[in-house]
């Protein structure tokens, strides 16, 4: 009985040790923070792509933008690194806009001319990013940079007639700057601007009906290297709801120029090809612009 007595005296004030060191653990890992964060974006964009002003570049009768609003769902996350002060970002979204289309003046022998929509095809687009960003003001302002990759594209076909397809394809560095103010009863104002410099191809597929040919029809199909240079800029108001969730409402703008090394047609027909590449060198540049405008809702969760 006696031995039993000295045993629990000396057993339990290890274990109350013992558990006052899992307190400790404990305490250290509620005050530790989480290190992934998930992002759900909903963003409602208004689209003026690459792909369009090719189109109006080819058919000057046919101008602006018409039906040209769209919406997608953009996925992301941040993952902290603690040791070095920095974190990974990724983030991507599709794009899809059926019946994109542009205004045309129709003319009529006993009718007044009026402007109509015209549709210029589907429009198709997928974006990502990813990032390492260095925090250089705590959390407040971080310099980084990454990878971003584009792929967009316009198909517009009719039946043994018509067939067209634009595509542009690219992937190279980016060089992102991120700022934010400090919390205000759980309210903060940042944004981002990000510099991109990419490389990939930018190809013309292009099948017609024609009585200018002796063949009946022509085809051009045409793919050059291209680059892809240009900024995304974005604004946002941001709601810390809790230690780990936030909702954000933004506002983003990419603007972009495409360079394929040349713009000259080659076909079946060398006719045309000498009337278009003449026009492509003396009315318009050697560029394509391509610009996305957004706003969106945004939900970030800390797990």
């Amino acid at each position: 009985m006696k031995i039993k007595i000295f045993l629990l005296i000396l057993i339990l004030p290890a274990f109350s040790i013992f558990a006052q060191e899992i307190k400790v653990d404990d305490s250290k890992e509620k005050k530790s923070e989480k290190k992934l964060e998930l992002i759900l974006r909903r963003q409602f964009s208004m689209i003026d792509p690459l792909e369009s002003n090719y189109f109006q570049e080819r058919y000057p009768a046919y101008y602006g933008n018409v039906n040209n609003k769209t919406s997608a769902t953009n996925f992301g996350f941040k993952y902290q690194i603690e040791k070095i002060n920095s974190y990974f970002d990724f983030s991507m979204y599709e794009l899809r806009k059926a019946n994109l289309s542009k205004s045309v003046i129709y003319c009529g022998y006993t009718t007044p001319c009026n402007e109509n929509s015209y549709n210029i095809g589907s429009y198709y687009r997928f974006e990502s990013d990813f990032n390492i960003i260095k925090n250089l003001l705590s959390d407040k302002v971080g310099f980084g940079g990454g990878i971003r990759y584009v792929n967009s594209s316009l198909s517009l076909g009719f039946p043994n007639d018509y067939y067209l397809y634009v595509r542009s394809t690219s992937m190279g560095p980016q060089l992102s700057l991120r700022y934010k103010t400090p919390d205000w009863l759980g309210f903060s104002f940042g944004g981002k601007i990000d510099y991109f410099y990419l490389f990939g191809s930018f190809l013309v597929e292009n099948t017609y009906t024609t009585d200018k040919s002796v063949l009946g029809f022509n085809r051009i199909y045409n793919q050059r290297p291209s680059t892809y240079i240009g900024k995304e800029y974005s604004i946002f108001f941001n709601y810390k709801a809790t230690e780990d969730v936030s909702f954000t409402l933004g506002y983003s703008t990419i603007v972009a120029t495409v360079t394929p090394t040349t713009k000259d047609v080659q076909s079946l027909d060398p006719n045309y090809d000498l009337r278009q590449n003449l026009r492509n060198n003396t009315e318009y540049g050697r560029h394509y612009q391509d610009r996305i405008f957004s706003t969106y809702l945004q939900v970030s969760i800390k797990i």
